[in-house]
């Protein structure tokens, strides 16, 4: 029994790390043990392909991690962010309304694209938020969030989000445009946190989806189980600046974040870092 008891505590650390493009990473370093799961032993393998989540929803840890990845790997400052909302007898009854609507505006973003010879460079991801009706609520309130590459003008793009209703051309709701920078409102983790509800607890539902040519896939690599030993990150995960340090120097070239960090009384310390490539001679 004594036997049997120490090989269930018998744990490791892992560490994982994911990425799509060359200036953000997303790193876990977490506890497991040995009967849950066998080590890796080929140390660092070949990158591959991160599995696209099964669900279009952005509920759960993986969704939203695999979302973040997609959105810095395939944009950059320059790029468009757009909040398109529904007004007055435009409101959707119905998710599946919102959907067919924003399905619409796609299909006329193309037709305009084609004119200048751009359709085939589109590339987007978009999320359709809303709350499901209740007794106080009686409608969904639906709106949507849009990052695009800039590819067309920004009041062209508006103009889009409009309906024909007896030959006159009538506004959907409000296209509310801005452009993605390096700043601390409109940075691009910063929008794909904001649109995927990130660390948010609320009755929303946010569903996302892609343009399917042109992105670039989140990648991860074969997991490393011997870098951290149990000592260490029990060390750091007590001490004053819980790892900060440690973990900067862990990673030299870019800039660290401590994004999440919690102990379980069983396995120990689980670390989420965000990796922030550093500017060369910065």
């Amino acid at each position: 029994m004594i036997e049997d008891s120490k090989e269930i505590l018998s744990s490791f650390y892992r560490e994982r790390t994911y990425w799509c493009g060359n200036s953000f990473k997303l790193v876990s370093v977490v506890p497991r043990f040995e009967l849950q799961e066998e080590k890796s032993k080929q140390g660092r393998g070949k990158n591959q392909n991160v599995s696209r989540p099964a669900q279009a929803t952005l509920n759960k840890r993986n969704a939203k991690k695999y979302f973040r990845l997609l959105v810095d790997g395939n944009f950059e400052p320059g790029d468009l962010f757009i909040t398109f909302t529904y007004q007055g007898k435009f409101i959707p009854k119905t998710p599946q309304d919102a959907k067919k609507e924003l399905s619409n505006f796609f299909k006329r973003l193309r037709r305009r694209l084609k004119k200048y010879g751009k359709a085939d460079q589109l590339k987007y991801v978009v999320v359709t938020e809303y709350r499901e009706k209740t007794e106080k609520q009686k409608e969904i309130r639906v709106h949507h969030h849009l990052i695009m590459n800039n590819i067309i003008d920004r009041d062209e793009l508006e103009e889009l989000w409009t309906k024909k209703v007896k030959k006159k051309t009538i506004r959907i709701g409000t296209a509310n445009t801005k452009r993605v920078r390096n700043d601390n409102e409109y940075n691009l983790d910063r929008l794909a946190k904001y649109m995927c509800g990130y660390k948010k607890e609320d009755n929303r539902v946010r569903e996302w989806s892609s343009s399917k040519k042109n992105l670039k896939r989140p990648k991860t690599r074969q997991p490393a189980d011997k870098k951290y030993r149990r000592s260490k990150i029990e060390s750091i995960g007590r001490s004053n600046d819980c790892g900060q340090e440690f973990f900067e120097k862990k990673y030299p070239d870019y800039f660290v974040t401590i994004e999440h960090i919690h102990e379980n009384k069983y396995s120990g310390f689980h670390y989420y870092l965000k990796l922030e490539k550093k500017e060369r001679g910065g």
